[in-house]
């Protein structure tokens, strides 16, 4: 079976600590589309990079914000 083409989602947040990407580590590690994800916490924009096997953007905003915290989608 050939593997699942993957898109790159970026978004900006406000997940600036430990603490904060911890909060929603299970939940972008659960997400079935999701197959890396990571916070860049040194950027001003609290990067969060999500390689996935669909468009899950409304999901991963969606996701964030039920947990606390912002997010909206980079260009």
């Amino acid at each position: 079976m050939p593997a699942q083409p993957k898109s790159v989602l970026v978004f900006k947040t406000n997940l600036k600590e430990q603490k904060d990407i911890h909060a929603v580590k299970d939940v972008l590690d659960a997400h079935r589309h999701i197959t890396r994800w990571s916070v860049d916490t040194g950027d001003e924009d609290c990067v969060l990079r999500l390689e996935t096997t669909a468009n899950c953007t409304n999901d991963i905003i969606q996701l964030i914000e039920q947990n606390g915290y912002k997010c909206a989608e980079l260009e």
